[in-house]
């Protein structure tokens, strides 16, 4: 099997740490305190991220991960967000 390397970068607070336990433990943390959505970092991937990455990484495959999709249905998270003028990220 080849070897790949594999760089996470992304806003504070958005899941990347749950993600590598969860992916490398194959299990979400029992312990793991979640935190509120910040939708900015969404608009942060194109104007921070990809140009960083892209700069620093030239011809390297990038995967976008869109974390936290469960928190959407989530009441509390939503009016949070309603309450900032806000709303949760969809696919539409």
């Amino acid at each position: 099997m080849r070897a790949i390397k594999c760089v996470v970068v992304g806003d504070g607070e958005v899941g990347k740490t749950c993600s590598l336990i969860s992916y490398t433990t194959n299990a979400f943390p029992r312990e793991y305190i979640p935190t509120v959505i910040d939708n900015y970092s969404a608009n942060n991937v194109r104007a921070k991220w990809y140009p960083e990455v892209s700069h620093h990484c030239p011809h390297t495959p990038i995967i976008l991960v869109g974390n936290k999709l469960d928190l959407r249905g989530d009441q509390v998270t939503v009016d949070k967000l309603r309450e900032r003028g806000l709303a949760p990220i969809t696919t539409a």
